[in-house]
């Protein structure tokens, strides 16, 4: 497991193992995290706290209002994380994907505590006046100056997004590695980052650099995105219903046409309404299901990956997917009843919109395992304020 974690990181744990069993406790909880957390030379965590206020001898004594010391004595060795500890884990990873980190580090379990809620860790941070925003912008301060400025240079680039991600990684990587030098000289995080940024180059000049270096294809790929995807900082209600208008226009646009060659040829009597009553159908439903399963597809995503600082809710992925599964089979429905109503009551029909109902919240509960961790952290770029970032 230890792979999984920075050297900080993995101290930290070590030093929770050991104030567990300093305490007779036979577990690691979120309380001996956050105590090996305050402690000097487990990292930014513990740095983060001293910017903060907090004391390390503030913190034990929090602790020891909310828990008490073992009977029996524990023998050295490995103690078992509790299920909340093991949640925080999980979080700090989360934490640390979001701002492309692949490793854990001390501040990413700080965050991770934060968002157990009923962990003792967070009901001691609470106590001591702390909130999770304080927590996180002091933590990610300087992760988050470095990744404004690799912004600067992507966010021009007319390319698609899997490039731009692409693009972020290697000049994180590039810009961190930077830092790292500048912070073992200087010993002073804003200095470092300074000559860091200097190291680093012009921005712009780097954003046409990248630009120049692009296939047509991604140039197009970019237009395509503009035009359908979704632009920082719109919210997914109207992400969904500018997608869905664009989509009912271009419909209306190609089957215009085909409405045209059928009256001129067969004229506008029953029989031609019969065979445009599809097209009339999918006119109708195709932008509406499009908003209502986009805007559930969001909701879904977010309850999944426990995404901007919320717990996952596998209870609230559940309940989202029953929601998508109701408006399928009533699209569907209501799809079948303009193309062929007297049909709709067969047996073969309902069939159909229960198979609908059914592997349309799989697919999509698919999708946003798959996809749904780069969207999310592709959204912390595009929502970040590059005004202010480090010259």
């Amino acid at each position: 497991m230890s792979s999984r974690f920075t050297d900080q990181a993995q101290k930290a744990l070590d030093l929770a193992n050991e104030e567990a069993i300093g305490l007779r406790h036979h577990y690691v909880g979120t309380e001996h995290l956050l105590l090996a957390l305050t402690q000097a030379g487990t990292g930014t965590g513990a740095d983060v706290l001293k910017s903060l206020g907090v004391e390390a001898d503030n913190v034990r004594l929090e602790i020891e209002k909310l828990i008490s010391r073992g009977t029996d004595a524990v023998t050295t060795g490995q103690q078992p994380l509790t299920p909340r500890a093991k949640r925080v884990i999980e979080y700090a990873r989360e934490e640390a994907r979001i701002v492309n980190q692949k490793l854990i580090d001390a501040e990413h379990l700080l965050l991770g505590l934060f968002r157990e809620p009923d962990g003792v860790a967070a009901r001691v941070l609470l106590n001591l006046g702390l909130s999770l925003r304080q927590v996180r912008e002091e933590a990610l301060r300087v992760r988050l100056l470095q990744m404004k400025i690799v912004e600067r240079a992507v966010r021009p680039v007319r390319a698609t997004s899997g490039r731009k991600r692409k693009m972020r990684e290697e000049l994180l990587a590039h810009l961190t590695a930077i830092y790292e030098e500048e912070q073992a000289r200087w010993n002073d995080p804003a200095k470092a980052m300074h000559e860091a940024a200097a190291r680093f180059g012009d921005p712009a000049e780097l954003a046409g650099e990248l630009q120049d270096a692009l296939p047509f294809t991604e140039r197009l790929g970019y237009t395509t995105e503009r035009f359908f995807g979704w632009r920082a900082p719109e919210s997914a209600a109207r992400y969904m219903m500018r997608v869905a208008v664009r989509l009912f226009f271009l419909l209306l646009l190609l089957f215009c046409p085909i409405v045209g060659v059928v009256a001129v040829v067969a004229g506008l009597d029953i029989s031609a309404w019969k065979a445009l009553r599809p097209l009339a159908a999918l006119l109708l439903f195709l932008p509406v299901s499009q908003f209502l399963l986009g805007i559930l597809y969001f909701k879904m995503r977010d309850a999944l990956c426990g995404a901007f600082g919320a717990p996952r809710s596998l209870s609230k992925t559940f309940e989202v997917a029953l929601g998508m599964a109701s408006v399928v089979f009533g699209l569907a429905l209501g799809f079948i009843a303009v193309t062929a109503w007297d049909r709709l009551g067969e047996a073969p029909v309902l069939q159909t919109s229960c198979a609908a109902a059914f592997l349309a919240p799989l697919f999509l509960l698919l999708q946003a395992r798959v996809h749904g961790p780069a969207e999310i952290s592709d959204t912390v770029w595009e929502c970040l304020d590059l005004k202010t970032a480090t010259n």
